[in-house]
């Protein structure tokens, strides 16, 4: 079955924190930049009902009785310059405070079917490959005179590390290093049942140079069984594009395929990427992927229900694991891992949407927490944010819910503050509104 851009569940609707946003009135460029600002007496108010954000603007000089308000106000209409109201107020799914990767490692820890947890937090191989659930502690593989692994490598929100995985150039088994839970650390028998997840940034769009350009992510294998859990590519060899996908079963090929995302990936992007598998023994596996670009946000889509066209995973014996390459040799993934997760069970969607707001939050409000001009007299808006997500600005004339205009929806979230310049503005409206939301 085809990628499906559906939502996985519907995005929960949360109550909101009561709150006031503020609202700031400056003035632009020009002979009045050095009028004092107004009293901070103005206010929006933002009402929440049944999930839609209503928003209400009240007339403030009718309603304002203070009379340097008003004084304000008539001294702005003789300067024939606009003030510029700002007001952050719209609702979005961004990471708060609340919301890091550690809140999901600490979800997955109490979750009854965990079975092996890995968050790669270390300075070598000896710490970032511990196993916090299980025995199948990790350790290096390497082929041909690859590069060392990178650890303590910023991780998706910098509560957790990373480690980078190594793939040069040449064929598929040329050069390469991963890591991996094999020999005495093998993983113990898998049963019917069967899910991971991973946060996981690609460093290449394409794999080119082998037999089968492939960049295995999650994999074990025994005989006949293929437990291709995770990996860039898709079901034709050689993978002529370079999707995630999942390639269960007796064969590699399009029948035991599940294409998960579209191709190519965005190099440099950090992915939350999970699936859900329930085996019929020596027959089939039926499952579900789940997809969503934490860089870029966006809901948590579905690929499947998706059943093979034969076989199943390594079920019932203990199996070598590779993260990040084969789980045997070779065919490395280029990029960074940050977490993975495996569960004896199939975990269900709601399960999934539950932990992808762990890392990052609930539906909630955005604050514009600065705004000014800059040199050339342009407006310049600040906001609370996080670092790898994109952020997408608006204006308005007058806040209706059709009057919202698009400035840019690929604003790169910076850690701690982010700001933004509207460069094409024109000075002229009494009132321009902004808002900062998850595109």
């Amino acid at each position: 079955m085809p990628f499906s851009a559906t939502p996985a569940v519907p995005e929960p609707l949360l109550p909101r924190p009561h709150r006031e946003h503020g609202v700031r009135l400056l003035v632009p460029a020009g002979s009045c930049r050095a009028t004092p600002r107004p009293p901070a007496n103005l206010w929006a108010l933002l009402f929440l009902f049944h999930g839609i954000t209503r928003k209400i603007l009240t007339d403030l000089e009718a309603r304002d009785k203070n009379a340097e308000m008003k004084q304000e106000l008539k001294r702005k209409r003789t300067c024939s310059f606009s003030y510029l109201l700002t007001v952050s107020l719209v609702a979005g799914i961004p990471r708060g405070a609340e919301a890091t990767t550690e809140d999901l490692q600490n979800t997955a820890q109490a979750h009854p079917n965990l079975i092996h947890q890995w968050s790669f937090d270390g300075a070598d191989v000896s710490t970032a490959g511990v196993d916090l659930k299980g025995a199948a502690h990790l350790v290096e593989r390497s082929y041909g005179a690859s590069e060392p692994l990178g650890y303590n490598v910023s991780g998706f929100d910098g509560t957790s590390n990373a480690f980078s995985t190594s793939r040069g150039p040449g064929s598929d088994h040329a050069v390469g290093r991963f890591l991996w839970a094999g020999g005495a650390n093998q993983l113990p028998a898998l049963g019917n049942t069967f899910s991971f997840e991973i946060i996981v940034q690609p460093a290449q769009d394409a794999i080119t140079g082998g037999s089968f350009n492939l960049g295995y992510i999650l994999a074990s294998r025994v005989g006949n069984d293929r437990g291709y859990f995770l990996v860039q590519g898709d079901g034709n060899l050689p993978s002529p594009t370079h999707p995630f996908s999942s390639t269960l079963g007796n064969g590699y090929n399009v029948s035991n395929t599940n294409i998960i995302g579209g191709s190519p990936l965005t190099v440099g992007d950090w992915y939350y990427v999970a699936g859900s598998y329930t085996a019929d023994p020596g027959v089939s596996v039926t499952w579900t992927n789940y997809y969503a670009n934490l860089t870029a946000g966006g809901p948590l889509l579905t690929a499947g229900p998706f059943t093979n066209g034969g076989g199943t995973y390594p079920i019932g014996t203990a199996v070598d694991f590779g993260i990040g390459g084969r789980w045997d040799n070779g065919e490395a993934f280029p990029g960074s891992i940050d977490e993975v997760n495996l569960y004896n069970a199939a975990l269900d969607a709601a399960t999934l949407q539950a932990h992808l707001i762990q890392l990052r939050g609930p539906a909630t409000l955005f604050q514009i927490t600065e705004f000014s001009f800059n040199e050339s007299g342009k407006p310049v808006i600040s906001w609370a944010s996080q670092p790898n997500i994109s952020y997408a600005v608006d204006f308005s004339l007058d806040m209706t819910d059709m009057s919202w205009n698009e400035l840019d929806d690929s604003v790169r979230g910076e850690a701690g503050t982010t700001s933004f310049v509207h460069e094409d503005f024109v000075d002229g409206p009494d009132r321009v509104f902004y808002r900062v939301r998850i595109p």
